[in-house]
């Protein structure tokens, strides 16, 4: 049920602080909204970026909303939205709005980052984020990475998924995995989506059968298909992409740019829904070497990561994110227990798969895999997206 109420400019009061929490993605998003609605916010709010600005304006603390508590907040993020929320609540904030009229005006998309025009095309995501929002003992997911195969149409130097790893990549057998899907299913309330990704996803020729199994599943609210444009779909993945929850994402890096134009005709005279979303950078998480580390460091490094909850099903287990879903498979590292759940068990009970997707989900300590990387967190150095190696790398 949702909670919120959408900000519009009817609800700005001119006498009163406008803040936008929020100071990535959706926060860009919801600041060129405001200039459009002719609001420019006061500040901006966020845990990882406070102390620095954004378009001129300064980035607070969430502590520093106990001296904002009659402020006008703009919860701007996806992922997150609900834990931004109760840390409004907490600090004393009670006027907060969510972006889902800002997510509908026509902003300019010449000033907006190649995250953000992706985000502008899933208003429908956004919608079942809010409509089935969280509750206690609730199982409600914004998304989770089913990974469809190992292998991928490009080497990438940086891949964050550890593509570049993996020297004899297999295609995930979607038949024989289905039966953890589905229990992992019948436990969940809800997840708004479900991105099916690789590796390169085409390589895997069945994965129209979870778009014809899915795609109208009550508990779904829409599937997205990531790609890097270099494959074009077999005719059975085609003619499932039509359905109309369907979405494709195309990823440019600026590479086979012909392929790229091809696979995007095919998909428009085909009837299927896409975008393309073009990647100058990307955020280095480093390689697979395991960092000394204090504990100190990787918790904090594991707050401020823009991945963690970001879940991955991989042969059957559901991480809390990629990179411990593919270290675990590399075997790399051995992720503990409570870092994932295995549904490929029939033995289990749905009770007891139930208590631990919810401990998952309400995770707060840093995980194995977080000594084996460098942190997602939006400070971290830029690199050039989807520099080509020669060779699969060592672990």
């Amino acid at each position: 049920m949702r909670s919120t109420q959408a900000f519009t400019k009817e609800n700005y009061d001119k006498n009163r602080e406008v803040i936008i929490y929020g100071a990535t993605v959706y926060g860009e998003i919801a600041y060129w909204a405001l200039e459009y609605i002719g609001i420019r916010p006061d500040y901006f709010c966020d845990r990882a970026l406070g102390g620095d600005k954004k378009y001129g304006i300064q980035i607070l603390s969430p502590q520093e909303l106990t001296e904002h508590k009659d402020a006008i907040i703009i919860l701007a993020s996806f992922n997150y939205f609900y834990e931004i929320k109760e840390n409004c609540k907490s600090y004393g904030c009670n006027e907060y709005y969510d972006m889902e009229y800002l997510l509908q005006l026509p902003l300019p998309e010449d000033k907006l980052s190649g995250r953000a025009k992706g985000r502008l095309h899933d208003i429908n995501g956004y919608r079942n984020m809010l409509e089935h929002g969280q509750g206690e003992g609730r199982l409600n997911i914004n998304h989770i990475d089913y990974v469809v195969c190992e292998s991928c149409s490009l080497k990438c130097r940086d891949c964050s998924n550890l593509m570049q790893y993996y020297k004899h990549p297999e295609i995930v057998d979607i038949d024989k995995y289905e039966p953890a899907f589905a229990r992992f299913l019948s436990v969940m309330d809800y997840i708004s989506e479900i991105y099916i990704l690789g590796g390169e996803p085409f390589l895997n020729k069945e994965i129209y059968k979870i778009m014809d199994r899915y795609h109208d599943h009550p508990k779904i609210g829409g599937i997205t298909i990531f790609t890097n444009g270099t494959i074009i779909p077999d005719v059975l993945t085609i003619q499932s992409m039509r359905k109309s929850n369907v979405l494709v994402q195309i990823s440019d890096y600026g590479l086979k740019q012909q392929k790229l134009r091809e696979l995007g005709q095919v998909l428009l005279d085909n009837g299927v829904r896409y975008v393309v979303k073009k990647y100058e950078n990307w955020t280095n998480l480093g390689g697979i070497k395991k960092r000394m580390y204090s504990a100190e460091t990787l918790q904090k490094n594991y707050e401020l990561c823009f991945w963690k909850k970001n879940y991955t099903m991989l042969r059957g287990k559901i991480h809390n994110c990629p990179r411990s879903a593919h270290g675990q498979n590399l075997c790399a590292f051995e992720a503990h227990g409570e870092e994932y759940v295995d549904f490929n068990d029939g033995t289990v009970s749905h009770e007891d798969l139930r208590i631990q997707m919810l401990k998952l989900i309400e995770c707060k300590k840093y995980l194995t895999a977080c000594e084996y990387c460098d942190g997602g967190d939006w400070n971290r150095e830029s690199i050039p997206a989807a520099i080509q190696m020669g060779t699969k790398g060592d672990i």
